[in-house]
């Protein structure tokens, strides 16, 4: 069996950049789950304060993906950390405005635009 990766994961200064390459049903798939790890390790790296979600790639989403990212943020915003959303489709962003996550975090219209939000 051939896993494939869920999140392309790459960092700007003192940000992690994820940006999921395809829907995400369950984060108890085994290929999310093992990047996961590797997500929380990354995060808990020297010199990484802030996560931008780039949705570039990505129609929508569902609770799964809404509880990691809850999840991020509780744990980088107690030490002052950003979050910031790009590249959302109208029904993501509908999601996120429902949820009211619109409010915690800003839906930016590029990967530039959310960097610039985090890291001001």
């Amino acid at each position: 069996m051939v896993s494939s990766k869920v999140f392309e994961i790459s960092d700007d200064r003192k940000t992690l950049i994820l940006a999921p390459s395809r829907n995400i049903s369950s984060l108890s798939e085994d290929d999310v789950q093992l990047q996961w790890d590797d997500i929380l390790g990354q995060l808990d790296s020297p010199g990484i304060e802030h996560v931008v979600f780039n949705f570039e790639k990505v129609n929508y989403f569902g609770s799964s993906m809404l509880e990691a990212m809850l999840y991020l943020w509780k744990r980088i915003n107690p030490a002052g950390g950003k979050m910031a959303v790009c590249n959302v489709s109208e029904t993501a962003a509908e999601i996120l405005k429902l949820s009211k996550f619109d409010t915690i975090w800003p839906i930016c219209d590029t990967l530039n635009d959310a960097l610039e939000s985090v890291n001001g």
